[in-house]
């Protein structure tokens, strides 16, 4: 700048004292306090690093809730077709096992020869003094017998619910 002026106006700084008072004017006025520069890049360079954390926090949950909901949704469409289908494994919610609990209660004498079959089938008799709940009569008990030795449910158990 000091150049510049003395190029536009030779004969006002034709003196070497001007110009050294003029570059010591404008060195005084062109320097920055430490105060306002740490301060302006706290708060610019801090609000600028938390805009992009807080992007870059809502890419990643974005990514983890699409990515988890795009599995729940194939699963759920897997299931549905094995459920539609009739194949894929199929699981009892009663077992040989729990037929011995819930029968256990309804009369001491039939609980007894039940006892006897289930541990002749080689299930565990620890599991049926446990809960003494009668939950079933003997006719039903010996209908789930005979469905969990097929291995199969009846197919009006089943329905064609679609």
């Amino acid at each position: 700048m000091v150049r510049s002026a003395q190029d536009k106006c030779p004969n006002v700084l034709s003196e070497e004292k001007v110009v050294n008072d003029v570059r010591a004017a404008c060195l005084a006025k062109s320097q920055l306090s430490y105060d306002l520069v740490e301060s302006a890049i706290v708060e610019q360079a801090g609000s600028v690093i938390l805009n992009k954390v807080n992007e870059v926090n809502l890419a990643i949950a974005s990514t983890v809730s699409d990515r988890v909901i795009d599995e729940v949704v194939e699963s759920l469409s897997k299931t549905c077709k094995n459920l539609q289908s009739g194949e894929g494994p199929r699981k009892r919610a009663s077992t040989g096992t729990e037929m011995g609990v819930r029968e256990r209660g309804s009369s001491e004498s039939s609980s007894r020869s039940e006892r006897s079959d289930t541990v002749s089938q080689g299930d565990d008799t620890t599991s049926q003094k446990s809960d003494p709940s009668p939950l079933a009569t003997p006719q039903l008990a010996s209908k789930r017998k005979s469905l969990h030795g097929r291995k199969l449910r009846p197919q009006s158990v089943v329905g064609k619910e679609t």
